[in-house]
């Protein structure tokens, strides 16, 4: 892997349902409460093809797992939430709040990776055994890695417990940094990648939703030390899923932000400019999955991190 940050393939489920999840709602704060389509499912579907195509036309390499159909499941499409990838071939295996999205894990995909796609796997540490604890890490919605520097950010929420937070950096080699962020309505947020997103150069945050002065700084600091340009988004950029980006590779080594049109187009010419610094923006319109799933394109896409078997 020529960078440890920046994965160069990405994993991505087809959904074959899509709707709104009831169990996810209360703790979502972006997730909306309004009239569901019919037709939802079909329309999440072309939203999804299209970023695929969009990701592949600018030469980033997609691997499309399609999802088993029985039972239905609502949020499939967001499959970065039970699982994550790291360059020594280990698989992470998390542990999920809602009782739904436990039927989304599916070990068998790993098994698909190696035989069709040569992404060699050595060992899978499955946390959800926590859920009999009633402590959850959702992935990295719950973690924001900094794969260069083993940090991983947490802000804690019903979904991101700092117990198993710290399984995770006991298995994986990362030191943990956790706080607490709200939105502009005092709610806790969710996830953290939907208010932090750390690429090679750079990391999109909206301290301001960091109430509390030391957790802040210790952040910022940490991001600092970094080397990391930092780019503020405020309480309705992040509202608009601006922190909710994740910075990719291509086969040509050129560097993407892959973000939503919605994001996208809440930036400023400032934050623009500096993002284009170190990436490309590339814009990706999923309305639909935004408003009811409650999530964006950073949640649609698991890095790929699994050494090929070619480079062992």
């Amino acid at each position: 892997m020529s960078n440890p940050q920046t994965a160069q393939s990405i994993i991505m489920m087809r959904p074959s349902h899509f709707s709104a999840n009831s169990e996810t709602a209360s703790s979502n704060a972006f997730q909306s409460s309004v009239a569901i389509p019919k037709d939802i499912s079909l329309k999440a579907i072309e939203e999804f093809n299209n970023m695929v195509e969009i990701l592949r036309n600018n030469n980033i390499e997609v691997i499309v797992i399609d999802d088993d159909p029985q039972p239905p499941k609502p949020d499939t499409v967001f499959l970065n939430n039970w699982f994550s990838t790291h360059d020594s071939g280990l698989v992470i295996v998390y542990p999920l709040e809602s009782q739904i999205r436990r039927q989304e894990r599916r070990l068998d995909i790993f098994d698909t990776l190696e035989r069709k796609y040569r992404c060699l796997y050595s060992e899978i540490t499955n946390l959800s055994i926590m859920e009999h604890e009633g402590k959850y890490l959702e992935g990295t919605g719950s973690l924001v890695l900094d794969r260069r520097e083993r940090v991983a950010y947490m802000c804690v929420s019903s979904r991101s417990n700092a117990h198993v937070l710290n399984m995770f950096c006991h298995k994986a080699g990362y030191r943990g940094v956790t706080f607490h962020a709200y939105d502009e309505n005092d709610v806790p947020v969710y996830h953290t990648n939907v208010m932090m997103s750390v690429g090679d150069k750079f990391a999109i945050v909206c301290s301001e939703s960091i109430k509390n002065d030391a957790e802040r700084v210790q952040v910022v600091s940490s991001l600092e030390e970094s080397s990391r340009e930092i780019i503020e988004i405020s309480h309705e950029q992040m509202r608009s899923f601006a922190g909710n980006a994740l910075e990719v590779c291509n086969g040509d080594e050129e560097n993407f932000l892959v973000i939503s049109r919605r994001a996208f187009d809440s930036l400023d010419a400032q934050q623009i400019e500096k993002i284009n610094k170190y990436a490309k923006p590339l814009p990706i319109a999923i309305p639909l999955i935004e408003l009811h799933g409650g999530g964006s394109v950073r949640c649609m896409m698991a890095e790929n991190f699994l050494p090929g078997i070619d480079e062992e």
